[in-house]
């Protein structure tokens, strides 16, 4: 459940954003429209439950019987490919400017820190925790061809 939608939102950053949207805002105010026609509200909420019932039997058939299904029913690969994955939206979706990925060697500079409202300190090798955490503390990383061995990130809101 959770481990699998941290790996998704990993491989598709804006999934997060998709999924928020759908499940906090789409799927209630559609919910809410459909209420105001009881008659309609029912055709529609039966028809999901009737695809969620044909999903999950399907993927049990798959699991336990694949060998009495025909063929094309052993595989999702039946399906058009924006229906079994999310590779088709994040050729579009990844070019949006909110959506690119960084770098993996993307650096934080400390100007950068400032403007987050960071203050940046250094720390030497006989800090304790400099080798508990190596690599930093997920924040940043050393900083190529600079003195800092690690950037330590403080609020500095004065408290």
């Amino acid at each position: 459940g959770a481990k699998r939608l941290g790996n998704t939102v990993a491989k598709y950053r804006w999934f997060a954003i998709a999924y928020l949207l759908l499940v906090f805002l789409i799927i209630p105010l559609s919910l809410v429209a459909l209420s105001f026609n009881i008659y309609l509200f029912s055709v529609v909420v039966g028809l999901l439950l009737l695809l969620i019932v044909l999903i999950v039997t399907l993927n049990l058939l798959q699991k336990y019987c694949s060998q009495r299904l025909p063929t094309c029913l052993k595989t999702w690969m039946f399906l058009p490919s924006p229906l079994r994955s999310l590779r088709p939206y994040d050729a579009v979706l990844s070019k949006l400017i909110c959506c690119i990925k960084k770098d993996e060697h993307f650096e934080l500079q400390p100007q950068d820190h400032e403007r987050a409202g960071f203050t940046a300190t250094e720390r030497g090798n006989d800090d304790p925790r400099e080798k508990q955490f190596p690599f930093g503390d997920g924040f940043c990383r050393r900083l190529p061809g600079s003195s800092l061995r690690r950037i330590e990130l403080k609020w500095s809101c004065g408290f």
